[in-house]
């Protein structure tokens, strides 16, 4: 695969009988279709190159049909380049355009809100609360009327989370005390794009946090948002996600992205699922556990896009790392039974779907474990512990 999308498929030969506890070597040089594997590389300098390895049954078994994949892999030839933010801003196409008009973004600001627009794209934030109330393109409401951009450190328990208590230990992530210092407005004339950030006081949580949303002449939205924590606060509770939430219009139902799938995955639960392209709706994104939780993340997120039956929408591009994200039709407290699970018992079959809906873009979520239900943690390197965090990602219209 070439950028998540198969460019070639290929049988290898038929493998000789292995028996139990045995190995067997098979030189995949000798297949005339990966000769000139280099050559193929060099042809895709700067694309993600994977090749996948699936071994399916010869013959039908008791239990399974001739086909069936019953091991596979994916290895990958060559990784993907993030760009930094730095880059992507240079090779964007305001640059080569810059020479050509004088007036790239336009601001308009009240003692209310900031708004910047640019190439049919606007994004009006909130100078009292410091969040992003509208984004619109072509004169087009993206978000669901009534709802913000905003900063999110937590996720509907799972069970697991329940059994290990961490819906009460990581509760002051849930909605923390956010105190609006400033809301900043710079306009760049030299490059001719806009900046608006906001930084916030998180008391409770002894951290800071800051937010940008960087407009550039060609209609990109560059969103940088930062957790500072304080390195001399002692015995603070891990983080359930470090992100944003996105609340959209509920005919942004098609779902198209670059990352690991097609099932649900999560940072300690992902190795299953190839990375590559695939097409999705939001519908289908909640799976129905018993009881309603944390469901529909996919990891290793290169771009996500979410678009209406013609193809309009946004897309959401990672910068620097891979994204986490997912779009269902439920907010988080649609699906969180609170402190006490025993004592409300929903089951997936009371949801009622909302009528839009709803995105998590992430840099990371705290891994679902699964070792036991009952007190089990997932493993350290699949944790979120306080610290320093950095979201990085751009906006862009769907056209």
């Amino acid at each position: 695969s070439v950028n998540g999308e198969v460019a070639y498929t290929f049988t290898l030969p038929k493998l000789p009988a292995v028996g139990p506890q045995q190995t067997e070597t098979l030189d995949l040089n000798t297949l005339g279709s990966m000769s000139d594997l280099r050559q193929f590389l060099s042809e895709n300098k700067g694309r993600e190159v994977t090749a996948e390895v699936e071994f399916r049954l010869l013959h039908d078994e008791p239990l399974l049909k001739a086909g069936h994949v019953v091991a596979r892999q994916q290895f990958v030839l060559q990784p993907y380049s993030f760009p930094t933010n730095c880059e992507a801003r240079q090779q964007s196409s305001w640059v080569e355009n810059l020479a050509k008009r004088k007036d790239w973004v336009r601001v308009d600001s009240t003692l209310a809100c900031y708004t910047m627009q640019a190439v049919g794209l606007s994004v009006t934030v909130n100078r009292r609360t410091g969040r992003l109330d509208y984004l619109d393109v072509d004169g087009k409401p993206m978000l669901e009327d009534g709802y913000q951009v905003t900063p999110n450190f937590w996720r509907a328990p799972t069970d697991n989370d329940y059994g290990a208590q961490l819906q009460r230990k990581f509760g002051v992530w849930k909605n923390p005390e956010m105190r609006l210092r400033d809301v900043k407005l710079t306009i760049e004339e030299a490059d001719r794009f806009a900046i608006v950030t906001v930084r916030y006081e998180m008391p409770q949580v002894k951290a800071e946090l800051e937010i940008s949303y960087s407009l550039y002449c060609d209609g990109s939205l560059y969103v940088t948002q930062r957790l500072a924590a304080d390195k001399e606060a002692k015995d603070m509770p891990d983080l359930f996600r470090f992100g944003q939430q996105w609340v959209l219009r509920g005919d942004l139902s098609e779902i198209t992205y670059y990352g690991r799938g097609p099932v649900e995955n999560y940072i300690d639960r992902c190795e299953s699922q190839p990375l590559g392209v695939y097409r999705q709706s939001v519908a289908d994104q909640y799976w129905p556990y018993v009881r309603p939780q944390e469901s529909g993340n996919k990891t290793g997120v290169r771009y996500w896009t979410l678009t209406d039956k013609q193809g309009r929408g946004l897309s959401f591009v990672a910068l620097e790392a891979p994204l986490e994200c997912s779009a269902l039709n439920y907010l988080p407290s649609d699906l969180d039974d609170g402190p006490d699970k025993a004592a409300v018992q929903h089951h997936s079959g009371d949801l009622t779907p909302r009528p839009f809906t709803v995105m998590q873009v992430q840099a990371r979520q705290f891994g679902v474990g699964g070792v036991n239900s009952w007190g089990a943690w997932p493993r350290k390197e699949y944790r979120m512990p306080y610290q320093d965090y950095e979201l990085l990602y751009v906006v862009k219209a769907v056209r």
